[in-house]
């Protein structure tokens, strides 16, 4: 009785600005109409991009409902053609509930918060602090149980298999509208050409071979977003700027604890950033001064791009051995002030060390300072991004390396930073 009251309930209709008028079940709207949903009005798709493509100010909201909306569509589609797979209206509910939900847990500017501040299991526990299921948690990070039919609905929102799903779908068509560049991949034409197919012992969502070149338009349109946009230097100068003012604001704003707060992280968003600029107790001095930098354009400058071939294993090493050059640059007695690349390498203890990505920063700032000691020591480098490959397409282990200075440097200081990244 229960079901067949919620499932009679009219759904609600929004004008999206890229799927048209769209539907929305009444329950999902209940979930949208909560302080943790709409925190996602003030966190930015895509972060810095703005300040390289100003139309790019879409949020995380609309992105959300468009993905949710998608998710219905392609189960639907899906069921419709295969009844025999037992699909019911909760499983569409709770696959639409999953898509709704995926990005609660971004910190402000999104990606550029979450990789300093937040782990995996913090983002699920935002998640879980709205919808108190552990199905839909699963629906975002699926498990790895493949032989079963019902899997398919692990793959609607969160493609590990080949990263064909929904939340891409969405944002490569909201981003290329907000971005003005063109986008030729029809996910419409895909939907209707989905089944549910047993592949090798296990189920997946598979499509027509007709559809090749539009999958094909798909990975390509992915990695032309990457190339002009996610990645472009600019946007990752100044995002490297957003993140050293908040980690220079974080000793009096808590930013990193906030993730253990699900209700002060709920009013965390892209809001921080206006709060450092406009705060007047002198606490936030440093921080306000990086930003100011970025209102004037006086940003980070790009020294330059490295590209390795290496497999991801064999990069795997080379992080291992910047880590150990970490360590032995961090130790004086083994590096001189005229101490070159070589001598540093020379010095490289035996044993493994972990290494993350904010210890490949602290070995940029090290290893240039003493390759580089005539100049000034506030010349070093902010970060060194290694950036994934933007899609399947790519060569096998292709990887891009870009390095930012925080000032002004010489053409020496530039190919000592480029010798030391010749690890990767």
């Amino acid at each position: 009785m229960m079901s067949k009251i919620i499932f009679s309930c009219s759904c609600q209709v929004f004008k999206d600005s890229v799927h048209g008028t769209i539907e929305l079940h009444p329950l999902l709207v209940k979930i949208i109409d909560t302080p943790q949903f709409q925190r996602l009005r003030n966190i930015k798709q895509l972060g810095a991009v703005s300040y390289v493509y100003p139309g790019a100010t879409h949020s995380r909201f609309e992105h959300s409902i468009g993905v949710a909306y998608l998710a219905g569509e392609l189960l639907k589609a899906i069921r419709e053609k295969q009844q025999d797979l037992g699909i019911t209206d909760w499983d569409v509910l709770c696959v639409q509930i999953a898509a709704l939900c995926h990005d609660l847990g971004h910190g402000p500017f999104s990606h550029m918060f979450d990789l300093m501040f937040i782990p995996e299991a913090r983002r699920l526990k935002a998640i879980k602090q709205t919808v108190k299921e552990n199905l839909i948690c699963y629906l975002i990070r699926p498990p790895s149980n493949p032989s079963e039919k019902r899997y398919i609905l692990y793959e609607i929102v969160s493609n590990e298999r080949n990263k064909i799903d929904v939340d891409k779908w969405d944002y490569f068509a909201r981003d290329c509208h907000y971005l003005g560049m063109k986008n030729s991949f029809d996910h419409e034409r895909l939907i209707k050409s989905a089944r549910a197919c047993e592949v090798d012992g296990e189920w997946q969502i598979c499509y027509r071979d007709k559809e090749v070149f539009n999958l094909y338009d798909m990975f390509y349109t992915r990695f032309s977003l990457h190339k002009r946009a996610y990645q472009h230097k600019v946007k990752n100068s100044i995002e490297w700027m957003i993140t050293d003012a908040f980690l220079e604001a974080d000793k009096h704003l808590s930013l990193s604890k906030a993730i253990n707060n699900m209700e002060k992280y709920t009013q965390l968003t892209d809001d921080v950033f206006e709060k450092i600029l406009n705060d007047s107790s002198g606490k936030l001095d440093d921080a306000k001064a990086i930003l100011l930098r970025i209102h004037r354009r006086d940003i980070y400058s790009c020294l330059g791009e490295l590209i390795s071939q290496k497999s991801k294993e064999e990069l795997q090493v080379s992080i291992s051995v910047a880590g150990q050059l970490m360590w032995v640059v961090h130790d004086s007695s083994n590096v001189d002030n005229s101490a070159g690349l070589s001598k540093i390498t020379q010095n490289v203890p035996k044993t493994n060390k972990n290494i993350n990505r904010l210890s490949l920063l602290s070995v940029s700032r090290w290893l240039f300072r003493f390759l580089a000691p005539p100049l000034d020591t506030e010349t070093y480098v902010a970060a060194l991004h290694t950036v994934h490959k933007a899609s399947h397409l790519s060569r096998p282990g292709l990887k891009a390396g870009k390095l930012f200075c925080k000032s002004s440097v010489n053409k020496h200081l530039r190919l000592c930073m480029l010798l030391a990244l010749s690890i990767f």
